[in-house]
């Protein structure tokens, strides 16, 4: 039986090495690695079928060492301890790992002892982000590489010049569905060919996959980050977007219910309390509901959320009492307003000479501790800076704003700049001087501001 394409075209050397220029390119570190004959123990980190194994297997062959690969997962105590023996004898040996991320203790404890002495050099493979899933002291030991998926370019090139020196018969179009469908995967686009050049174009019906992204891999936070952000930053277009990644790629529906709930607290908050309810509401419909029907109750929740007025005054204000608290302002309660609902408690000072506020409304009671009577927990941010050309089309809308008192809506329409928007720039504006507001709203432009961005 003849081996699969992905195997009879993997490259052999530095030269055929399709795509990571970064690390092989002239003066990059693996190609002078090469040059220079010297290796370090590393970790090659990046998507399937990015060329993990083939680089690992193209430098022990330029460096002329004995190449062994294993899986973390199947790699007992007897055959690290052999690999260990044979590298001794040999001099001269590059173990690669794949699923490296998998290593565990044991299998750690034998090898990394001789990785250190340099007995072996080290290669693992991993589609997880070193930094969470591999052990700390593996990590230590190794650089960390980090591949990217290939691009378009790359891989039609390779297919061409694979199907060219194979005398493949393949159309032009056919080439480009297998370029989209393999999403930067190398093997993948092989095996697409391989398929192709057998069953031709028919095959498709069966094979036209497309898995969007490994919901297992980091690809799974970062869309869930994607769609945050994006609806932080107020595209509705881009959360639509991402939202339907997620649901695509087979994401645990209630996993993007509870990411849609902290967005309404954390990013929204009092801004729209109206936010929080909705947010319940969809992980309600995810729970009761399911899909496919629940999508739309999560669209229209990151929809609303996108849309919505933005303040993070809340997850400030509790981070901030957190952070003060855990770094030494723990302070008792003062006595008045210790419970007193036991019997003797203002004996004991609980309760004692507190005003009930119902009562007396206007009584400047003190809530906090004495050490923080100033502090200030809760308040919106403040901007720092506002963009030159931003500044420039708010100054013209209120040079151009009706007489009378200040009106956002008016300001919104004209501009296309949400209402909570404008709010925080007037703002900016009144700090640096270069709006005068009054009480009854009416307003005044200061021609020449004292704005800190241009001192």
């Amino acid at each position: 039986m003849k081996k699969p394409f992905a195997e009879q075209f993997r490259p052999i050397s530095l030269d055929d090495f399709v795509g990571q220029e970064h690390l092989v390119g002239p003066g990059k570190p693996i190609r002078r690695f090469i040059e220079e004959k010297h290796i370090q123990s590393m970790i090659f980190w990046g998507p399937p079928g990015s060329g993990k194994t083939t680089l690992a297997r193209i430098l022990s062959q330029s460096l002329s060492m004995t190449f062994l690969d294993i899986s973390a997962t199947d790699s007992g105590a007897k055959e690290l301890k052999a690999i260990v023996a044979k590298a001794k004898a040999v001099g001269s040996l590059l173990l690669f790992i794949d699923e490296i991320h998998r290593f565990n203790k044991l299998q750690q404890d034998i090898l990394l002892p001789h990785v250190e002495k340099g007995t072996l050099v080290l290669v693992g493979s991993t589609t997880e982000n070193p930094a969470f899933s591999v052990n700390k002291a593996i990590r230590s030991r190794c650089l960390i590489m980090s591949f990217k998926p290939l691009t378009p370019a790359s891989i039609e090139n390779a297919l061409k010049k694979a199907s060219k020196e194979h005398t493949i018969e393949v159309q032009e179009k056919m080439l480009s569905r297998i370029v989209h469908l393999s999403q930067g995967d190398m093997r993948q686009a092989y095996n697409l060919l391989e398929a192709v050049s057998i069953a031709g174009e028919s095959a498709f019906s069966e094979l036209e996959t497309n898995p969007v992204y490994d919901r297992m891999s980091d690809a799974h936070y970062d869309h869930a980050s994607a769609l945050q952000k994006s609806i932080r930053g107020g595209d509705a277009n881009a959360a639509v977007y991402w939202l339907g990644k997620m649901i695509a790629a087979g994401e645990d529906p209630e996993f993007i219910a509870r990411r849609l709930f902290v967005c309404a607290a954390e990013d929204v908050g009092n801004a729209e309390p109206l936010a929080t309810i909705l947010a319940s509401a969809a992980l309600n419909a995810v729970q009761q509901l399911g899909f496919p029907e629940a999508r739309i109750h999560l669209t229209q929740t990151a929809v609303f959320l996108a849309r919505a007025p933005k303040s993070n005054e809340t997850i400030r204000a509790i981070d901030t009492a957190m952070h003060r608290i855990q770094n030494g302002e723990s302070f008792p309660v003062p006595p008045h307003l210790k419970d007193h609902h036991y019997p003797d408690a203002k004996k004991m000072t609980g309760g004692k000479n507190y005003i009930y506020t119902h009562d007396n409304p206007f009584e400047n009671q003190l809530f906090l501790p004495k050490e923080l009577q100033d502090a200030a927990f809760t308040g919106e941010t403040e901007l720092t800076f506002l963009p030159p050309d931003v500044e420039k089309e708010l100054t013209g809308l209120l040079e151009r704003h009706p007489e009378g008192k200040l009106n956002l809506q008016w300001m919104a329409r004209q501009s296309g700049i949400p209402a909570w928007k404008l709010k925080k720039a007037l703002r900016y504006f009144v700090k640096i001087q270069k709006l005068e507001l009054n009480g009854n709203l009416t307003f005044r432009l200061n021609k020449k501001n004292k704005n800190p961005q241009r001192d």
